[in-house]
């Protein structure tokens, strides 16, 4: 929200407008117009001192607008420069669903591109934003913003409140579906182009096909006089078609006069790899350019290779400025070490919890996952862990060689290079089995184990108690299968021992073997024995989708840097709006909270129902808390089809899959922090 950043603007001026960047988020209505805009809107009957349903202070603005009726704010021409996005919240009153669009107006007062926006929620407040190079607003001059109905009748009424313009990370998109932000193709030579291919493509629905037909073949793109200061990178994404192998260069020129070259490395055969160009080492730091070319570095034909999400970032874009280190609990919050509330917003990394047991170890864990995690703006991954694969215990010749010792320094270095690379990551013991049991060694059990449970985390905390980047989420997913009463089944939760009757599963059927479980105050206790301060997730019950007497449960922590974690799918047992106010909620009022897993699966239900996320993830940014998607693997992950289709990515370079393209599209336009 931009509430409480300054109570007037003043005169626009003193804002900035036109600078580098901008030193603050710009307050458009806030209880009222602030200085410098009007209301120009025309068949919304607008009320702007609306008190009955308020996201923000006192009043808000409430609108039931005829067919194509438009909330039009408008202001003497400002530039944008500096600026990222025009954010606003809305809610749809009793009846939701309205479909609205937004548009920006130029410099004379005209439409330029319209944005749709997903359909208000009924009851309820929700935050949208919307960049401005996808409004086609970046870095010109504006005279307003229009909220508009996008259909031709009359819309129920709803309510916006809190509206403005944030402060842009520094970055510039060039290429997205289409040149933007006044980047223009070029003719080139040597070349055969199509800016509007429709496959491959890395994300949205185009891509740039780019066939070399003679030698030295370059493809141009052009912006007069743009100025690279406060940028130091070029990112784009390249595929080498069927044939792969191509390499090809970055050229700039200004006035038609050569400033320098960069040479990419070969391109992959059916695959989507990240490159970035260092501004400084092509020779156009700090300086002006209007044309960029896109080389094949060959003195013959070759063939067609694919180019997208071209864009200019500069230090500091992105997540990458806010630290997600320092890690502690504040309330309900959680903060880094500077005392910025952070918004957790990142992935599950599935594979590390069994492929030891299955006897590989195969998965890419380097910087290029890094990077391709990186690339989607999440701040977080989650690693699963197996403390039959940690401790090297029930090992079997098939798996031996990639349990114990081995096991425990891949995890240890691959949690490393991602706190490194300034990622916060969750460490959790997904599967945990008792006794000398290896055959169901990959289902998932009841509860955690006196057997080995205890030494797990015991090590674990004693491998990470240095990293405040790492956070311990003690259980995957705690359930019982006798269905005890509320109080037996939390108090089993909560304390364990003798008295928790808890019996092996196989495939979430009871096996009528019995273990004595290890309860979630036990672990706490076990990890600060290690001088461990780390952050601490505890998942509640029914594979800790049940939060309803989690509060009164919660384990004490001397450390107090408890965080709940909560578990949601489609198919879970706490589903509704109702359920989440009733159980979820008061949780997040007294704690922070970490959705751990959430996402569709199609059995259950169509996996790219994009409703339903929309609405869970407008319900935790509501609150100020976070979430981790799963799954960032290459598994199945196609809409429409009846398998578990929760795959997020297509390939290791992290191109989204048809199911993962909600949440790479949602996690493009969210920051690090959570602002009051």
């Amino acid at each position: 929200m931009l509430r409480g950043l300054f109570a007037l603007m003043g005169l626009l001026g003193t804002l900035g407008f036109g600078s580098a960047r901008a030193a603050d988020p710009v307050v458009i209505y806030s209880d009222a117009l602030q200085a410098g805009w009007q209301d120009w809107s025309w068949s919304s009957g607008q009320i702007l001192t609306n008190t009955a349903t308020v996201h923000g202070g006192t009043r808000s603005i409430r609108l039931v607008q005829g067919g194509w009726g438009g909330l039009y704010l408008h202001t003497v021409a400002i530039s944008t420069t500096g600026y990222g996005a025009f954010t606003f919240w809305a809610h749809g009153g009793t009846a939701g669903g309205q479909l609205l669009q937004v548009e920006a107006r130029d410099a004379s007062g005209n439409p330029i591109t319209p944005v749709p926006l997903a359909p208000l929620l009924a009851n309820q407040w929700r935050q949208y934003s919307v960049d401005l190079s996808a409004l086609d607003a970046q870095d010109r001059q504006i005279t307003g913003f229009v909220i508009q109905n996008a259909t031709a009748g009359t819309l129920p009424q709803y309510f916006v409140d809190d509206i403005g313009i944030s402060v842009a990370p520094t970055r510039q998109v060039l290429y997205d579906d289409q040149f933007r932000n006044g980047w223009t193709p070029g003719s080139g030579w040597n070349i055969s182009s199509n800016t509007a291919t429709t496959s491959p493509v890395h994300a949205g629905t185009k891509s740039i096909g780019i066939t070399p037909t003679g030698e030295w073949g370059q493809f141009y793109f052009d912006k007069e006089g743009f100025s690279t200061a406060g940028f130091d990178t070029l990112e784009l994404w390249a595929h080498g078609g069927t044939a792969g192998g191509q390499v090809v260069s970055v050229d700039a020129f200004r006035a038609g006069s050569f400033l320098g070259t960069v040479v990419l490395s070969p391109m992959t055969a059916g695959q989507w790899t990240r490159y970035e160009v260092s501004l400084a080492d092509l020779g156009v730091a700090n300086t002006t350019i209007d044309t960029l070319a896109i080389k094949h570095y060959s003195d013959a034909a070759g063939p067609r290779f694919y180019v997208d999400d071209l864009a200019m970032v500069g230090q500091g874009s992105g997540p990458s400025n806010v630290a997600m280190s320092g890690l502690h609990v504040q309330g309900n919050q959680l903060l880094n070490g500077q005392g910025q509330a952070l918004f957790v917003h990142g992935v599950n990394r599935g594979t590390t919890g069994f492929e030891c047991v299955q006897g590989y170890d195969a998965t890419p864990r380097d910087q290029a996952f890094v990077d391709a995690v990186k690339s989607w703006n999440a701040n977080a991954v989650r690693v699963p862990l197996n403390e039959q694969c940690w401790l090297g215990i029930n090992t079997t010749s098939a798996n031996a060689a990639f349990m114990g010792a081995t096991y425990r320094q891949a995890i240890i270095d691959y949690v490393n290079l991602m706190t490194a690379n300034n990622l916060a990551v969750i460490v959790d013991l997904h599967y945990a089995m008792p006794g000398s049991l290896s055959t169901i060694g990959l289902d998932f059990q009841p509860m955690p184990n006196a057997d080995h449970s205890v030494a797990f985390w015991t090590s674990v905390a004693n491998a990470f108690k240095g990293n405040s980047a790492v956070i311990f989420d003690l259980y995957n997913e705690p359930f019982l299968l006798n269905d005890p009463p509320e109080a037996q089944a939390w108090s089993c939760w909560r304390n364990g021992g003798s008295s928790c009757s808890v019996k092996v599963a196989d495939d979430y059927v009871d096996t009528s073997t019995s273990y004595t479980a290890v309860g979630m105050q036990a672990l706490v206790d076990t990890v600060r024995a290690t001088g461990a301060e780390n952050v601490l997730m505890v998942g509640g019950l029914s594979l800790a989708g049940d939060l309803s007497h989690w509060l009164a449960y919660k384990p004490t922590d001397p450390e107090n840097n408890i965080v709940a974690s909560w578990h949601q799918y489609n198919f879970a047992s706490c589903t509704s709006q109702q359920c989440w106010d009733d159980e979820v909620a008061p949780v997040m009022d007294q704690v922070p909270l970490i959705v751990g897993e959430h996402g569709m699966a199609n059995h259950f239900g169509a996996s790219c129902d994009t409703g339903y996320l929309d609405r869970l993830w407008a319900f935790i940014e509501g609150k100020k808390q976070g979430y981790m998607a799963w799954n960032f693997n290459t598994w199945p992950g196609t809409c429409g089809t009846g398998d578990f289709n929760i795959g997020l990515i297509t390939d290791e370079s992290g191109t989204p899959s048809s199911y993962g393209s909600q949440y790479y599209n949602h996690l493009r336009g969210l920051t690090s922090t959570h602002t009051d």
